[in-house]
């Protein structure tokens, strides 16, 4: 009995206090650039020849796309590629072994009308040199730090070379986005029978991690990941609410930190269920820690890594951004309209959440599907305490020309226990798109003090 207690005290002890992990050695590190790209994946193709090798060739806009500048809707980049096939419900045990758990079960659920268009792959967009310096600056220093936090990491990849699925996580938290942007998006839940709610919402975000005017040390004094401000402006009912939001690097020190301005109170409150399982969005049908996938604190769950897989991925998505698009055209019913995504075949890692012993979370389970290229969640699959798929999320992605780099976009989170899904980041009948912020908003607007003037504006 005496072992026994002192091995579930030790257990107990390692659950809660996880060791900082060791960055690489010099010797590892070589290889990025070498016969791993700048940011850490497989520089080769596969041996079927379905999945390119990587050029990075591509930096910004090609030399094909006349691409106005930033605020505009982005033209596509390969206008004049055709599908080379789609999956049905009735194809699936062809290509199975490319197929998560979550789009086998979309395509079963809608095995009429849903499908998915299959196009070549490509890997020959890159980040910039200063994106590839800092990521192998971060090999050699990024530590994570209690399991929850990343110290001695900026601007780039931390862990360009993962040694475990926290460290591919953390990767995918902050993937690359514009560091000051502003946009008005629509996000939506769509009903059986087509009924949909819709809200829109201005979004502002300055991006510290990722600030070009930030070297490390300056970085590292602050642990601000990224400052966020949303803005509702419909429905009627909800217009003028606005929530702030410090996110931060090391969450060991600094967890979440969120603040809510209410037009009917005129008051700032510090908010503090904006994180994990809280519903959020119209219609509650996602968490806040579903956006992009996967967003905030990893403390509650285990981290897995699975390995890598090729699996199809929704990759240079630019019909969602198409401004001659109506909303009412894309959001279909029972599911987006299918012919506007594009899915092509690349190398993804394999992350799997288990809910620790005592934490409470509605997702019991959940699976995460990385880019190698891009490091970001481009499929994810929720299981509820039964193991069966309660959630399944597609976040799109396209070369945004003027970050540049591949990136995040429209989302789509499949309900498949209450056949809805939601769709967000919208923008085709907005007058203009996403607008990288030359000159930010300064780091005072995004204060609780600021918040309070902006609502009694």
């Amino acid at each position: 009995m005496g072992r026994k207690f002192l091995l579930l005290i030790w257990l107990l002890v390692c659950e809660i206090v996880a060791p900082a992990f060791a960055a690489v050695s010099e010797e590892e590190a070589k290889k990025l650039g070498n016969e791993l790209t700048p940011m850490g994946a497989e520089r080769a193709g596969n041996a079927a020849g379905t999945i390119p090798a990587y050029t990075g060739k591509i930096l910004g806009a090609p030399s094909w796309v006349d691409y106005p500048g930033t605020g505009n809707h982005y033209p596509e980049m390969y206008p004049n590629e055709k599908p080379l096939f789609y999956i049905t419900a009735s194809n699936i045990p062809k290509y199975e072994d490319h197929l998560t758990p979550g789009l086998i079960a979309i395509l079963k659920k809608f095995p009429n009308s849903f499908r998915l268009p299959i196009y070549t792959s490509h890997r020959d967009v890159r980040y910039s040199d200063r994106v590839h310096q800092a990521t192998h600056t971060n090999a050699l220093n990024a530590e994570l730090v209690q399991g929850v936090g990343v110290n001695n990491a900026h601007f780039g990849t931390p862990f360009p070379l993962p040694k475990n699925g926290a460290e591919v996580i953390w990767n995918h938290i902050v993937y690359q986005r514009p560091w000051s942007s502003e946009a008005v998006y629509v996000e939506a839940a769509v009903y059986p029978g087509g009924s949909i709610a819709l809200s829109k919402y201005r979004d502002i975000i300055r991006g510290s991690y990722i600030d070009p005017s930030l070297d490390a040390k300056l970085f590292a004094e602050t642990n601000i990941l990224a400052y966020y401000l949303k803005y509702t402006l419909e429905p009627v009912r909800q217009k003028g609410e606005i929530i702030l939001v410090h996110e931060y690097l090391n969450q060991d020190v600094n967890p979440r930190a969120v603040w809510a301005y209410i037009p009917g109170t005129r008051r700032v409150r510090r908010a503090p269920t904006v994180g994990y399982d809280n519903p959020s969005g119209v219609g509650g049908l996602r968490t806040d820690d579903e956006r992009t996938g996967f967003n905030g604190a990893i403390d509650r769950y285990h981290w897995k890594l699975l390995g890598k897989r090729e699996v199809f991925i929704p990759y240079h998505n630019y019909k969602f951004e198409n401004n001659k698009l109506k909303y009412k055209d894309i959001m279909t019913p029972k599911h987006p309209n299918p012919d506007l995504f594009r899915f092509e075949l690349h190398r993804v890692w394999v992350v799997e959440a288990t809910l620790k012993r005592k934490s409470r979370h509605i997702y019991a389970r959940r699976q995460f599907f990385i880019d190698e290229d891009s490091w970001m969640v481009h499929l994810a699959d929720n299981y509820d305490s039964k193991d069966n798929i309660w959630r399944s999320h597609i976040i799109n992605s396209t070369n945004a020309y003027d970050l540049p780099g591949i990136t995040g976009r429209v989302e789509v989170l499949f309900d498949l226990q209450n056949n809805a899904y939601v769709i967000d980041k919208l923008y085709n009948e907005e007058p203009k798109a996403l607008t990288r912020l030359d000159t930010p908003y300064p780091v005072r607007y995004f204060t609780p003090g600021n918040l309070r003037r902006l609502g009694n504006r």
